[in-house]
């Protein structure tokens, strides 16, 4: 506040000055209602209003009801235009509105009536940055002063200004002067090292920082930035050293806490990162970013559930915290809940309609929920804004490829695969989309480079389960099922387990006839015991006619947590373990949509095929895309020796589900039976190019809800 003031009106002059004296005061002690009650009373004794419009607009501004405060500092310039102070302090609290073009003007105008206040040209050079005009901004810098010695300072603030200005060398230069004159103080080094860590240059940034750590051995904030620049450098093992020993000086230290997560998390050693999250967490439980991070730590371990708490707390500290807002969109979406996720994304694109990651995760959820029409749209806008995003083009070839934009498809994926030539699941998706269609050739190498990626990846990750799984994919399509199974048990017993490998592994052990899976796999499922692990291990039983295996392990789980495949199977081993009445119970407890398939399904596995028969064509003719009682139909009718029937009951089934093996196995059966070895030899060729994609579909089966 101006401290001084002229008085207006002889009348009750003498009252004036007492009065803006405590005005003063009061405003000094943070009282600012009174200090405005104080000012207006002053002014009605006859205190110049130029002034006291002024201080009242300071003490509104510091009760943060800015635009008060700004009709105050204007009405003081209109009474005097040459008043500086005022002018200054409406670019102040315009800048504090994000008002940075009109900041700009006041700051100007304040420098023209008092070039000599560098704080004018601090104002105005920050207004141009964050308005975007660097040129401008530069220009301001300059004329900056740095004359006597008790400005040295000021050439840390230019160096900053530099920063945000995009002029790295000039901000150099400045520490480079700060340093020259005050060659023992670590501030200069410190400053240096945080303008080259800024612009990228990493390692010019950690041999500053050393020189500021010889000058300040016991700064923990020095170590804190020094061991993010070894970070950022590739320099993993300084930056967790440099970490340790900045908690070790201040074991509160947050942000080196935080730091420490961060570099853990990079190098996927997220079991330690979620600790120092954690600890960090301890001692400030309400930063964003941390509880941010500390879910996406438990995302990344597979922990999709666990992490949704934290995105959720972050979002409750800032509710218009759109990250947080797509990550439990994310992690719901890992879950199947691809629906729920939708909401999520939408709340993260109304905070930020730009957000192309956003905009990627909701287009992958309409295409998972049968809308890729509009998942395809919402994946186009993100590839506008983000075209070198791998993933986008993945998911975009994936909703081509359910239009039936097979070129399309092709081409997004080609893009994909350009920029990540690493993506080892990208090239399994080329291959099976090339083999869709016809260029085997073309499939198998894109297979054989999916192998060659997933080697890398290996050697890379030496403790992470995922590329011995991708490697597993790679090995079905290419036919070495004994060697992709025996990935599928290194993927599972990895420090980082992949158990997306286990439902793999049991599918090839069921497709294949592999008559005893490795005890790592039946350990697995015994010692998790989750859904969708048990549910492709009960598919294996039963396939080898184990029905009281089946029986035991789907019955610990309601007719709600298991999918249809799922109910399916229980209803079968039921009837075979336990009698029809049970199995005819459980079907009664089933969603109503499927109860009558279910007492269909009864009759099947008691041998009533007729009865199988009328009730699954009852099914059909109420849901004509019922793939399970198309399939089941098609079967039925093979045992009752209606081959012709069977056939187009199996052909029904194929055109539901076009990625499914199990059609053609009954067609081959029943064309064998008339005779028809060309076509039983075609129907059968065609079931094992199907099963080589088990990787990606048919283990996606046991995973739908």
């Amino acid at each position: 506040m101006t401290k001084n003031a002229q008085g207006g009106n002889p009348n009750g002059l003498a009252e004036a000055p007492a009065l803006f004296a405590n005005a003063n005061e009061a405003y000094d002690r943070g009282e600012y209602v009174l200090a405005i009650k104080l000012l207006d009373e002053a002014i009605s004794k006859g205190l110049s209003s130029v002034v006291a419009l002024n201080n009242k607009g300071a003490a509104l501004d510091a009760m943060g009801r800015r635009a008060e405060a700004a009709r105050c500092y204007r009405l003081a310039i209109s009474h005097s235009p040459s008043y500086e102070q005022a002018w200054y302090n409406l670019g102040n609290c315009l800048f504090a509105q994000e008002r940075y073009r009109l900041s700009a003007r006041a700051y100007s105008k304040a420098h023209r009536l008092n070039p000599g206040r560098v704080e004018n040209l601090i104002g105005l050079a920050e207004s141009y940055n964050e308005s975007g005009r660097r040129r401008r901004a530069r220009a301001a810098i300059r004329k900056i002063p740095v004359a006597a010695e008790s400005d040295k300072s000021l050439w840390l603030v230019k160096a900053d200004l530099y920063v945000e200005a995009r002029d790295g060398a000039s901000a150099v230069e400045c520490c480079e002067m700060y340093i020259a004159s005050n060659p023992n103080d670590s501030l200069g080094y410190i400053h240096l090292g945080g303008v080259r860590h800024e612009i990228g240059e990493y390692e010019e940034a950690i041999l500053a920082f050393e020189k500021a750590l010889r000058l300040s051995p016991d700064d923990a904030k020095v170590w804190n930035n020094f061991g993010y620049s070894c970070f950022c450098a590739g320099q993993t093992d300084r930056a967790l050293a440099a970490f340790n020993r900045a908690i070790e000086i201040n074991p509160d230290y947050k942000h080196a806490w935080y730091n420490k997560g961060y570099s853990l998390h990079g190098v996927d050693r997220l079991e330690e990162a979620v600790k120092c999250y954690r600890r960090a967490l301890e001692i400030d439980a309400v930063d964003p970013v941390l509880l941010n991070n500390l879910g996406n730590a438990m995302y990344n371990l597979g922990q999709f559930a666990e992490s949704i708490p934290s995105f959720v707390e972050a979002i409750n500290v800032d509710p218009d915290y759109e990250i947080a807002w797509n990550n439990i969109g994310n992690a719901l979406e890992k879950m199947g809940i691809f629906r729920g996720a939708i909401p999520f994304h939408d709340r993260s694109l109304e905070i930020r309609p730009d957000f192309d990651y956003a905009l990627h995760a909701k287009g992958v959820c309409k295409a998972a929920v049968g809308e890729p029409e509009e998942g395809y749209e919402l994946l186009l806008e993100s590839l506008d804004l983000n075209p070198t995003y791998d993933e986008a083009w993945k998911a975009r070839s994936s909703a081509a490829r359910q239009l039936g934009r097979m070129d399309d498809a092709l081409s997004s994926l080609n893009n994909a695969l350009a920029l990540n030539p690493m993506q080892c699941d990208g090239w399994i998706e080329r291959g099976d989309l090339l083999l869709e269609m016809g260029d085997g050739a073309g499939a198998l190498e894109s297979y054989s480079k999916a192998l060659g990626c997933a080697e890398e990846m290996r050697a890379r990750y030496a403790n992470d389960g995922e590329p011995w799984c991708v490697r597993a994919m790679a090995l079905i399509r290419l036919g070495r099922h004994a060697e992709a199974i025996d990935s599928a048990v290194r993927a599972i017993s990895s420090r980082h387990p992949d158990m997306t490998a286990l439902p793999l592994a049991f599918d090839v052990c069921r497709i294949y006839g592999v008559p005893e899976p490795p005890k790592e796999l039946t350990e697995a499922v015994e010692r998790h015991g989750d859904i969708d692990l048990v549910l492709p291990y009960a598919a294996f039983a039963a396939q080898r006619g184990e029905w009281s295996c089946v029986a035991a392990k789907l019955s610990a789980f309601g007719p709600e947590d298991l999918t249809i495949a799922g109910r399916t199977m229980l209803v079968r081993a039921l009837v075979r373990t336990k009698g029809r009445d049970v199995a005819s119970e459980f079907a009664a407890r089933c969603p109503p949509n499927e109860r009558r398939r279910l007492v269909a399904e009864v009759a099947y596995a008691n041998g009533d095929w007729l009865e199988a028969v009328e009730g699954l064509r009852a099914v059909l003719a109420e849901s004509p895309a019922d793939y399970s009682a198309a399939l089941c139909l098609g079967n039925a009718l093979l045992e009752m020796e209606r081959f012709d029937e069977a056939l187009d009951a199996a052909e029904v089934a194929a055109g539901i589900d076009v990625n499914d093996w199990e059609p053609y196995e009954t067609m081959a059966g029943a064309f064998e039976a008339i005779g028809n070895k060309k076509d039983a030899e075609r129907a059968r060729a065609r079931s094992e190019e199907l099963k080589k994609r088990c990787g990606t579909v048919s283990t996606g089966k046991w995973f739908a809800g």
